[in-house]
């Protein structure tokens, strides 16, 4: 994780950006701050960086042709080499982000771009840039007394305690490559994911938390969507398998491809599919899936909380499934009404 501890603001620059798709318009500042009092900046930087403390997972910038057509890490290393002032690179920033936002989702904002100094990344200490979007506004009730009474107005303005969108790029020397972490909160959308994809261009860092997490998620995507299409699966043997999953990497320490597709799959006509399902699937999502690598434990406990172990039955009944699948049997009566027999041994 980052080190935010002796962080401070060098810079920062704040310029407004709108929809494309409805020609709103980019807002250019030409004043760029250098001086905060010490209330104001630590407000900012809880704005900032509070949401960042406990991020684990770190991105690489990535471009389909070369990665020096990546235009925001194009940015960020003139920002850094100072080739460039920081406010020409800033208004840079916002031109491009206006050019990758014309999704009709898309809300317009203030964007706010700073320079970071004081950050630690794995006993390194570096700069940073910071790339900040508010798109949300929350309302305040804002009092005052006045000759032994009250007044009262409402105002609008960006909550410091959450965050819409963010991404901070360290310049670390680590294998030549900036770390990126990210932070998307809106747009939820599969259309309207432009921060990440289309902005930013970026792909998982090659480290075990990222082999770890990747590896859950192509093995969940088969499991609840691939094997449906090949495969007649009931719920329960869905569950079974991500269990099966799930409890591999929990016991092991590091992953082995041939072993952990024995332990869940078992058969080959399973495996050969999924194997298929895999190749198509990290070819569509720029992911790089290691045959052998130490697991995360992080990225399991983290992933451990969307593989749903729970067999919902009309508004009735909720059954969590943590063992053997063999335990339960389905079936349907004479009058077409379906059930589940479970058998156990005792009551706990």
């Amino acid at each position: 994780m980052i080190d935010f501890s002796t962080v401070a603001i060098k810079k920062m620059a704040i310029h407004f950006v709108g929809n494309k798709s409805k020609e709103e318009g980019v807002y250019l500042s030409k004043n760029v701050f250098t001086f905060f009092k010490d209330e104001i900046e630590e407000s900012f930087l809880q704005y900032f960086i509070e949401p960042f403390r406990k991020v684990a997972e770190f991105y690489n910038f990535y471009h389909p042709a070369e990665i020096e057509l990546n235009e925001v890490k194009s940015f960020a290393t003139s920002i850094f080499s100072e080739t460039c002032s920081f406010e020409e690179v800033s208004e840079k920033i916002a031109k491009t982000l206006y050019d990758k936002s014309d999704h009709p989702n898309i809300n317009a904002g203030e964007l706010m771009i700073v320079w970071f100094t004081g950050c630690s990344f794995d006993s390194e200490t570096v700069d940073a840039i910071g790339i900040f979007k508010s798109e949300t506004k929350d309302t305040f009730i804002k009092l005052q007394q006045l000759g032994g009474s009250y007044d009262y107005q409402l105002d609008a303005g960006i909550n410091i305690k959450e965050m819409d969108k963010g991404c901070i790029i360290l310049n670390t020397s680590q294998e030549k490559e900036m770390i990126v972490t990210v932070l998307d909160n809106t747009n939820k959308l599969k259309g309207a994911k432009y921060w990440m994809d289309d902005f930013l261009k970026l792909i998982s860092c090659q480290d075990s938390f990222h082999f770890t997490k990747d590896y859950l998620d192509v093995a969940k995507k088969f499991v609840t969507e691939g094997m449906s299409e090949v495969f007649d699966l009931s719920k329960a043997d869905k569950i079974d398998y991500l269990n099966k999953s799930i409890n591999y990497f929990k016991k092991n320490d590091h992953f082995a491809e041939e072993d952990f597709l024995q332990d869940v799959f078992e058969h080959s006509e399973v495996i050969e599919n999924f194997n298929r399902f895999k190749d198509k699937y990290s070819n569509d999502h720029h992911l790089v899936l290691d045959s052998e690598f130490d697991i995360s434990n992080k990225a399991v406990k983290s992933q451990a909380r969307v593989f749903k172990s729970i067999l919902k039955l009309d508004k009735n009944f909720h059954i969590y499934i943590h063992g053997n699948k063999e335990l339960i049997e389905k079936g349907t009566e004479s009058d077409g009404r379906k059930y589940y027999k479970i058998y156990y041994d005792q009551e706990v």
